[in-house]
């Protein structure tokens, strides 16, 4: 289906010190239409974004975006990455892998057995041919109750094969990233909450830290901090909470729901939540500033194009650009 494309536009905004430009690249009027999960840069000024129903997109530094032909299986796709600048992979509903070379225009599509019924809800990506996968049950993630049975997979050969390397029947593994060279992930229990676990040798899986309470499903590590993103509770529509290691970066709202993602570049640290709210920490300074991109879609994840700008995706096909370029007042 041909994405319709309602708003070009340039809107400039100013909201708590700042002023930045917000530039609308796409969204659909459907509400159930669909969403974007994921986007990646895949190239010098190209984009990779999927998401519901296995759409599939490709756009530019400019936002100018493109259908991608590939053998959907009309399944969500939830996380792309590139093993190296010819190779993608792409991942979702179904137990289904997507691997495909730029070069050869050629795409391999592998259903892992004894999958069918979870989600592969991230990736990790170690080297040319070394990653990871991690989830759990697909009721989960559609917000149902489950047994999650949360799982680790590993490749090493560029995602021909996977192997099962760490199991929890009762937490749900939502996310992974390297920290001083160690391979982390977020598991969440509804019973203890969420903790870290780490690999050692030999694909030995090991807790790395105390359990905090609430959902926390995207972490990331910059600069000797450690980042971690979702809800201090079970009210996912209303607080949001960004816990920091370092604790002036921390921040919890109950206005604004849970947080989605969060990223940083060279100035900046960027987190997503609900309701088309972007909060913005301009390194130097280290304080939060809230954007209200008025857009009440929930804001998925953040992809960087430049020093001041990125791209944002979410919930009804939205896409946005954010320009910072005029900084912060």
């Amino acid at each position: 289906m041909k994405m319709r494309l309602i708003l070009i536009l340039f809107v400039f905004l100013t909201f708590q010190g700042y002023s930045q430009k917000v530039e609308f690249i796409s969204c659909s009027a459907n509400s159930s239409d669909s969403s974007f999960y994921d986007i990646k840069k895949t190239g010098t000024n190209n984009y990779w974004a999927c998401g519901k129903f296995g759409i599939l997109y490709e756009l530019n530094d400019k936002g100018e975006l493109s259908k991608i032909n590939y053998p959907n299986k009309g399944k969500h796709l939830l996380k792309l990455d590139k093993f190296d600048d010819d190779n993608m992979i792409v991942c979702g509903e179904g137990g289904f892998v997507y691997n495909y070379c730029k070069s050869k225009n050629d795409w391999n599509v592998m259903k892992v057995k004894g999958y069918d019924n979870s989600t592969f809800y991230n990736i990790a990506v170690i080297d040319n041919n070394t990653a990871y996968i991690c989830g759990g049950k697909s009721k989960i993630t559609l917000g149902k109750r489950t047994v999650p049975l949360g799982f680790i997979l590993k490749t090493a050969d560029r995602g021909n094969t996977w192997t099962e390397v760490y199991s929890s029947a009762f937490s749900m593994i939502w996310d992974m990233d390297i920290n001083n060279n160690q391979l982390c992930a977020l598991s969440y229990n509804p019973f203890i909450g969420t903790k870290i676990i780490a690999k050692s040798a030999n694909e030995k899986w090991q807790k790395k830290s105390i359990a905090y309470s609430g959902l926390y499903h995207e972490m990331f590590f910059n600069e000797g901090n450690s980042y971690f993103v979702g809800s201090y509770n079970a009210n996912f529509q209303s607080n949001g909470m960004i816990f920091s290691s370092e604790g002036s970066n921390s921040l919890k709202t109950n206005e604004d729901g849970l947080f989605w993602d969060i990223d940083a570049n060279a100035n900046y640290i960027v987190s997503t939540a609900c309701k088309g709210i972007i909060y913005v920490n301009k390194k130097s300074e280290s304080k939060w500033q809230r954007i209200d991109t008025k857009q009440a879609y929930n804001l998925y994840e953040i992809a960087f194009i430049d020093d001041n700008s990125f791209f944002v995706i979410g919930s009804n096909k939205l896409i946005l650009k954010v320009n910072l370029e005029q900084g912060i007042n």
